[in-house]
């Protein structure tokens, strides 16, 4: 079965190869308590939005199927209920794929008019 989608698993390592200096950043740059107060918010908030993404991620909507019985003289076979899983999430990673091309997209009309503006690198 795979460890999952190959862009999923690139779009993790760049995030994750950054995420300890980013983290360093906020600590020492923080004004409450050393930057504890920040750098522990942001691990917290981190938690619960990874929290929240596997459960959206295995959430799944449970549509009803009821096959019909059938009947052979007077007795009846099957007639069992079950279910379609259907995922919440239909998409899986390709929104996360398409917003970050629309982030980059000021970044490169500022490359390719050659201009100073510092908002968009």
């Amino acid at each position: 079965r795979g460890i999952g989608n190959g862009m999923s698993i690139l779009m993790f390592v760049s995030i994750a190869a950054g995420f300890p200096g980013s983290l360093w950043a906020i600590k020492k740059g923080g004004d409450l308590a050393g930057g504890w107060i920040e750098f522990g918010t942001v691990i917290i908030v981190g938690l619960v939005m990874v929290a929240l993404v596997v459960f959206v991620e295995q959430a799944q909507r449970r549509i009803p199927v009821q096959y019909a019985k059938r009947m052979i003289g007077r007795r009846s076979y099957g007639g069992t209920s079950t279910y379609i899983p259907l995922k919440v999430n239909q998409a899986g990673v390709i929104p996360v794929i398409f917003a970050s091309s629309l982030l980059y997209i000021p970044a490169l009309i500022v490359q390719f008019t050659d201009s100073q503006a510092s908002w968009a690198t």
